[in-house]
Parts: C-alpha cells; sequence; structure tokens
C-alpha cells in the first residue's frame, strides 16, 4: 500500500503520489482498518471523492464496484483459507502439513504483487478479474476432485493468487476514480 500503489501511481501521472496516498490513508483507511469492511468504507470513499471534486459518474461507480470486488475475494477466500487446513487434518495429514499448507496460500497472496498491477495496466482490469475469479474456481474444482496432500496445496495456491488478482483488480477500479492532476 505504501510502496507499490504509490509506484504504479507515479509511474502514471509522473508526480508525487504520497500527499494523495496521506489523505485517503488519513480519511479512509482507518475506518477501513478498524472496521474491516468495504461495505462500511464506502460512504467514507464516496464523500473523500466528493470534497475531492472527482468526477461522479466514475466515482460513483467505481467505489462501490471496487469495494464489491474486494468483499466479494475476501469472503471467499477467508472461508476457504480457514477450513482448509483442518480439512487436511481432518484426511490424517500432520498439524505442519496444514501450516505448510497455509504458508503457501500467503505466497500466493502476496508474490504477486510484484507483477499483478502490471497485469492490470497491460491486459486491463476485467481480464485480471476474470482471472482471479478463474483461480478461484480452479480452487473449488481441485478442492472437489482430491484430498491428496498436493491438492490441498495446489488449491490453496491459486486460491492465494485468485484473491491477489481480485483485490488489485478492484483497488485499481476505484484508483481510476481519480483524475491525475488530483
Amino acid at each position: 500500500a505504501f510502496v507499490v500503489n504509490p509506484l504504479i501511481v507515479f509511474w502514471k501521472i509522473k508526480r508525487n503520489p504520497y500527499p494523495l496516498v496521506l489523505t485517503c490513508l488519513k480519511e479512509s483507511g482507518v475506518t477501513a482498518f478498524f472496521t474491516r469492511s468495504s461495505a462500511a468504507n464506502i460512504p467514507v470513499n464516496m464523500a473523500l471523492a466528493e470534497r475531492l471534486r472527482l468526477p461522479e459518474d466514475t466515482y460513483a461507480v467505481s467505489i462501490p464496484l471496487g469495494a464489491t470486488i474486494n468483499m466479494a475475494g475476501a469472503a471467499s477466500m477467508v472461508l476457504v483459507m480457514t477450513a482448509a487446513p483442518l480439512a487436511a487434518v481432518a484426511c490424517s495429514y500432520s498439524v505442519a502439513d496444514g501450516a505448510g499448507i497455509i504458508q503457501w496460500h500467503l505466497i500466493g497472496m502476496f508474490a504477486p504483487s510484484f507483477f499483478s498491477g502490471r497485469l492490470v495496466a497491460r491486459f486491463g482490469i476485467t481480464p485480471v478479474l476474470l482471472a482471479g475469479v478463474g483461480l478461484m474456481i480452479a480452487c473449488l474444482a481441485v478442492s472437489l476432485l482430491s484430498t491428496a496432500l498436493v491438492a490441498f496445496y495446489l488449491a490453496l495456491f491459486s486460491l492465494g493468487v485468485g484473491w491477489n488478482f481480485m483485490v488489485i483488480s478492484g483497488t485499481t477500479l476505484v484508483a481510476q476514480s481519480y483524475r491525475p492532476a488530483e
């Protein structure tokens, strides 16, 4: 949030993005952190966008849509992420295997951040978003087809990458509600 996203914004607008980043963090980030809810943050972000005099026809769609995409990705991920290690232990795998499954899931969640923003810039929001949805569906398919240990690893890794793609796509929708001059 403080390094990769501002670098992407700087690359696009060729100006220091931190005044905007810090304003958004102060106005919106506190609510987001303490409520842990994209839905609760929608009115805060809408009011901030209005106060920054952003074009309403852009932010009126992008903020709720971006929040919805983020919520769908997070809800799916949290459900599967918490159940998978328990299911692995129930299938007679060790607690260490369950921990390994979560470790690979976390790698899937965060390692793509080094390139997922570039994927959105190159291919667009919709294809990357749909790739995220596809990876979540792949997680579901693998989970339903096998209880082999490798299936747990593969399912949770693809879930993490799918979550990353959905979050980056949703965040990009929100970021697009700002004009370069802002």
